[in-house]
């Protein structure tokens, strides 16, 4: 699960300086609506996709097998069912998946922030904070049990926000 903390954490670097204040994505159901299998569905390329999971899942065939693409938009509103059924078919997804992962998360969360009015003013309502995602087995997408990952999703959203301010 997926949300904002309503106070921000301070954090410190090992010298002791401070970080910039942090916005804990940790499960509180208010910001539910920031997780990819949130029931938002996002147009793209005329197409509707019932959760930006479903987009984010499609995105790794549409261009080798947009065969499989289809059939992961249209399979189940189940976005953890879509996220299965696409584990079943990485051998046919874009060869150059991992390089292009975070380009098109952003992508589908800009679709998704910026079709949704109610989405858009509670991402700029984080303010300035560092948006972590707390995935505690996915270091890549989240920050990780340590708090060491890369927090992919949690920058992709700061973007969005970023790109939002500036509309």
């Amino acid at each position: 699960m997926v949300a904002l903390s309503q106070a921000p954490r301070t954090n410190t670097n090992t010298r002791g300086a401070p970080k910039r204040q942090r916005a804990l994505i940790h499960g509180d159901p208010q910001y539910n609506n920031f997780m990819n299998r949130s029931p938002h569905p996002i147009v793209y390329n005329n197409k509707e996709y019932p959760t930006a999971e479903h987009l984010f899942q499609a995105f790794k065939y549409m261009e080798n097998r947009p065969d499989i693409a289809e059939r992961l938009r249209t399979i189940s509103k189940s976005a953890c069912k879509v996220f299965h059924h696409s584990m079943t078919q990485l051998q046919h997804q874009h060869p150059d998946w991992n390089r292009l992962r975070t380009a098109k998360m952003e992508v589908v969360q800009w679709h998704k922030f910026t079709q949704h009015p109610e989405l858009t003013e509670q991402l700029l309502a984080t303010g300035d904070h560092d948006a972590e995602l707390y995935f505690t087995r996915n270091e890549f997408w989240g920050v990780g049990m340590d708090h060491q990952g890369k927090n992919e999703i949690g920058k992709a959203l700061e973007r969005v926000r970023n790109s939002l301010r500036a509309k």
